[in-house]
């Protein structure tokens, strides 16, 4: 029987039944086994969470509050994390899902839908991201120009894979 993988996704109440609209075709076409770690933005109802875990099967549901201390912990010592974690939702899927637990990460955004079936590539210490048909990043060109790194082109978050080890808070936190 081949190892169960964990992936994780963030969502809301806002445009849940597309979510799980989209994360059933995901469940459904993967030929691996996933078990699905629901991130919840601190939006969702107890009704949304029962029919969260009714319509996807082998799922788990991690809420906002009960993270919240933890990762509030995890991040005292790098203030500008923090505050861009408290300043939007996005932020959850860069810090929640990353430190909530110390496994790699697998991430899929709730909101691309499948359509045939596929099997994930070989996820070992090599980052793996979706591509892009444009470079299309949070930042401006003045601003990576100013960071003074490089990026990937191409690069989308919409589904990857990324080793822990490589996750660096005092890097993010200089940027």
């Amino acid at each position: 029987m081949a190892k169960q993988i964990h992936c994780k996704t963030l969502l809301g109440h806002n445009n849940l039944d597309f979510s799980i609209e989209c994360l059933q075709s995901f469940l459904h076409h993967s030929a691996d086994d996933i078990l699905l770690e629901i991130f919840e933005d601190g939006s969702i109802t107890d009704e949304d969470e029962a029919k969260l875990l009714s319509e996807l099967k082998n799922s788990v549901i991690i809420k906002k509050a009960a993270r919240e201390a933890k990762i509030e912990l995890l991040l005292a010592d790098y203030p500008a994390c923090r505050a861009y974690r408290n300043s939007t939702n996005f932020a959850q899927k860069l810090f929640d899902i990353t430190l909530h637990d110390d496994a790699d990460m697998l991430y899929i955004d709730s909101d691309i839908y499948f359509l045939k079936k596929f099997k994930l590539p070989q996820l070992d210490e090599m980052p793996v991201f979706m591509f892009d048909n444009q470079n299309a990043y949070s930042f401006s060109p003045l601003d990576l120009m100013k960071m003074n790194i490089s990026v990937f082109p191409n690069v989308n978050t919409g589904l990857f894979y990324f080793p822990k080890n490589l996750f660096d808070l005092n890097f993010i936190e200089q940027l």
